[in-house]
């Protein structure tokens, strides 16, 4: 009896990483509530994480995928005014900040490793992060998140055609 229940508990799960993300969000949730009173920035970040949730895009592994992105842009790679849009009609969940004060907006969407993107779909991204950068001058760009199951990111910047770098910008990077 006891491994009939098991093997329909294991046969309703639609997939085991599903499962464990869901775990390791409820995790990220009980660390960030009992930090809540030490410091105003961890505040805001939970508010952050709250407000990707309610966005109800996704799964958890999605939301938790953001969360992590959103973390290393503020924490790691100071960039400004970071905030979490959603996406409907393509699911997903965008962050749009920018990366130096003043700068115009920049599109991240966070993805896990796993996950495959056809040429339609990246070009439905980039006519999405235009909208969300708000400047239809500027060529159709946005940067994605790749974030690996150690949450390990690497960062690629995609545009609609080649794009010369700018080298003022290159010598301000170094």
């Amino acid at each position: 009896m006891d491994s009939e229940w098991r093997w329909g508990f294991c046969r309703n799960l639609r997939d085991w990483s599903s499962y464990f993300s869901t775990i390791a969000v409820f995790c990220c949730e009980a660390v960030f509530h009992r930090s809540l009173s030490k410091n105003s920035q961890e505040k805001k970040n939970f508010e952050d994480y709250l407000e990707m949730m309610e966005l109800d895009i996704g799964d958890a592994s999605q939301v938790y995928i953001a969360f992590l992105v959103y973390l290393d842009l503020m924490e790691s790679k100071s960039w400004h005014e970071v905030n979490c849009v959603g996406l409907p009609d393509l699911q997903l969940i965008c962050l749009v900040g920018t990366e130096i004060e003043g700068e115009g907006l920049q599109t991240v969407v966070p993805t896990p490793i796993t996950a495959s993107l056809s040429h339609n779909r990246i070009r439905e991204i980039l006519k999405a992060s235009r909208k969300l950068q708000g400047d239809p001058d500027l060529p159709m760009s946005f940067t994605l998140a790749i974030v690996e199951s150690d949450s390990t990111i690497v960062y690629y910047k995609l545009t609609d055609g080649f794009m010369l770098p700018d080298p003022q910008n290159i010598s301000l990077r170094r």
